[in-house]
């Protein structure tokens, strides 16, 4: 009865070896590559590059949303996110799903008697690493694979992409991107060798047969320095032709390969491609699912932030008000008392954890128009009465640029 409860089975239970406690990474590609750089190196491609930054759109253009049952903390959770840079943090996120996970420290300052996260800053990947538990690491001395030391509680944000018992570093988009970038750029690279050699009309220079070497010589000297400069001399008894090459189909075998590679990167990224390249064929009726797919993609990916910012504010909750104190208690308590009290110190009363809770929301920013302007009015008519709140939020207007005005 007793194995029913807990983990039955570990890898310290089995032959699997690990070297200094580091699981290693399961990736075969950057075992052969020398580790996260030649994922790194693979961001110079055009086409991979837009696909990224089209599915990062999807959740950097939303808008937010503070919610806490205590009014107190909503508002100190709005002030906190008007300081943070979503826009950088957020796309630092997102990173989670081109390299697996992603790993973010937060600098925390005192403001008015309290601890507050000023900045959230990405680290390197290859500063961590995972233990056997799964557990995320600091790799010391990550050169040299040194020993693993343990991450210190409220300073970072782990974010990871799909994943598993066997695989903590998650899945990697850039993984199934790794080939069709390479095979492109050999592509183009022979690509281009052809169009040097076979692309290029050729300068001919025509010359009596009675030239003799030192002549000739001097024809192709001219011919060169024609090419450089477009000028030249010659004899009246010389002629120089330019002839063009014919017509060659093998140049579409390049251009045909190249976007195949692109759009094995479009599906990989993106899972769809008309979103990102048409090309000569294609509806309004595949890329209007197309277009739905990637929202699709936006819902999901958009818990990774959600998560992460959500995670900080659990700390923030923690280390400011602890976690079973009534807030409008300890917050007087608190605010009198020195930064230097420790937590298990302080006063406290029970009070729900979801009552001490500021949760973070990204929502998808609604267009304006003139259909949403006259349902409100409608609604108004009929007696429902909107709050500043809701104005501020559906049509993107401040706090200071309008007030509510009761209509007798």
């Amino acid at each position: 009865m007793s194995k029913l409860f807990g983990e039955y089975l570990k890898r310290e239970n089995t032959f699997f070896n690990m070297i200094g406690g580091i699981l290693p990474d399961p990736d075969k590609i950057l075992a052969e590559r020398g580790g996260i750089s030649a994922y790194k190196d693979l961001l110079i491609d055009p086409h991979l590059t837009a696909t990224i930054l089209q599915r990062k759109m999807q959740v950097l253009q939303m808008g937010w949303e503070v919610e806490s049952e205590n009014d107190e903390l909503r508002k100190e959770g709005i002030e906190i996110m008007r300081g943070i840079p979503l826009q950088i943090v957020g796309s630092q996120i997102l990173d989670s799903i081109l390299f697996g996970y992603n790993v973010s420290e937060i600098i925390w300052e005192k403001k008015g008697g309290k601890l507050v996260p000023i900045k959230i800053q990405a680290k390197p990947l290859e500063w961590f690493a995972f233990d056997g538990d799964n557990n995320l690491k600091i790799v010391e001395g990550a050169k040299q694979k040194g020993k693993l030391l343990e991450i210190p509680k409220y300073k970072f944000l782990l974010a990871q992409h799909k994943p598993t018992f066997d695989n903590p570093y998650g899945e990697k988009i850039l993984s199934k991107c790794y080939w069709p970038v390479k095979i492109k750029q050999t592509t183009v690279e022979s690509w281009m060798q052809l169009i040097e050699k076979f692309g290029i009309p050729y300068l001919i220079g025509v010359v009596s047969d009675s030239a003799t070497p030192d002549e000739r010589e001097a024809v192709i000297n001219n011919l060169l320095e024609m090419i450089d400069s477009n000028v030249a001399t010659r004899k009246v008894s010389e002629t120089i032709e330019i002839k063009e090459q014919t017509s060659y189909e093998v140049g579409q075998l390049f251009e045909k390969m190249s976007e195949f590679q692109n759009k094995e990167i479009s599906k990989a990224v993106l899972s769809v491609t008309l979103t990102v390249d048409v090309g000569t064929s294609g509806s309004y009726k595949a890329s209007d699912v197309h277009r739905s797919m990637l929202e699709y993609i936006g819902v999901s990916d958009k818990k990774l932030i959600e998560s992460c910012i959500n995670q900080m504010f659990d700390y923030y909750v923690e280390l400011n008000y602890g976690t079973s104190t009534p807030l409008s208690d300890h917050t007087s308590t608190f605010r009198q008392s020195s930064m230097t009290t420790p937590l298990s110190d302080r006063t406290s009363t029970a009070l729900s954890n979801h009552d001490k809770k500021i949760r973070v929301k990204l929502t998808k920013k609604e267009q304006i128009t003139e259909e949403t302007a006259n349902r409100d009015k409608m609604l108004s008519e009929i007696g429902v009465k909107f709050t500043k709140e809701y104005f501020m939020k559906k049509y993107n207007l401040s706090s200071g640029d309008f007030d509510l005005v009761t209509v007798e």
